[in-house]
Formats: C-alpha cells, sequence, structure tokens
C-alpha cells in the first residue's frame, strides 16, 4: 500500500491511503481520492507531492503526525 501526500488548492496538504503507485497512475490516484473525500472536493487536488510504501498500519499515523507537525 502506499500513502500519498497531495497538495490542494488554497495551500492545503492530505494525506490518501492508497494500493496505486504513484508513479503509474497519478491522475488516478488524484481522481480516485477527489471521489471519496468531500474536503478534496472542496479543495481541488493539484499534484502528488510524495509517495511512501506503508507495510504497517501503525505507520500511517507516524506520517500524519509528521505532516501535522510540519504544515499544522
Amino acid at each position: 500500500m502506499f500513502l500519498h501526500v497531495i497538495s490542494l488548492e488554497y495551500n492545503k496538504y492530505f494525506l490518501h491511503y492508497s494500493n496505486k503507485d504513484s508513479l503509474l497512475n497519478s491522475s488516478k490516484i488524484l481522481f480516485e481520492c477527489e471521489l471519496m473525500y468531500e474536503f478534496v472536493q472542496i479543495n481541488k487536488p493539484k499534484f502528488i507531492l510524495e509517495s511512501t510504501i506503508i507495510s504497517q498500519n501503525f505507520e500511517k499515523d507516524f506520517f500524519v503526525k509528521k505532516y501535522m507537525h510540519f504544515y499544522g
């Protein structure tokens, strides 16, 4: 699984968990994210800033806290 950091309009960021690799499917990932979350429908996705391979469920919490620390 992959955790994607997506840059949105209005200087916002969103973490999206997906089984798609951003190198092969970046437009599909942005579309999938927009369909799934109302927040992303309001703040349209621009591009994938970073993608990380996640092998265990607890890693998601680490990255959420990491990005909250950097971006608020």
